[in-house]
């Protein structure tokens, strides 16, 4: 788990997947604990891919109440699921 500021991102490897919705709720608790609140409203779930695998891996089930994408921004850096070009490619307005 990362946490900045308000942000927190919750990262399970593959071999966990089976653990993610517990892990969700000890998020959730820490929160509380810590007189914050989830806001599932804003969370959402990316599943990174090896793009170089020549067949597609099966993704895990849905989370319940989640939206599942394909790019996220961490800390003002664009990563998709399979590489962070988006970022790089991105042109920053002019600062005046």
């Amino acid at each position: 788990m990362v946490t900045y500021a308000d942000d927190t991102y919750l990262v399970i490897p593959a071999s966990n997947v089976e653990t993610c919705a517990a892990e969700l709720d000890h998020v959730e608790q820490w929160a509380a604990v810590n007189n914050l609140q989830l806001n599932r409203g804003k969370c959402v779930e990316i599943v990174f891919v090896d793009p170089r695998r020549r067949f597609s891996a099966d993704l895990p089930p849905l989370l319940a109440g989640f939206e599942r994408v394909t790019t996220v921004k961490i800390l003002g850096i664009t990563v998709t699921n399979t590489r962070v070009a988006e970022h790089v490619a991105y042109k920053s307005p002019p600062k005046n």
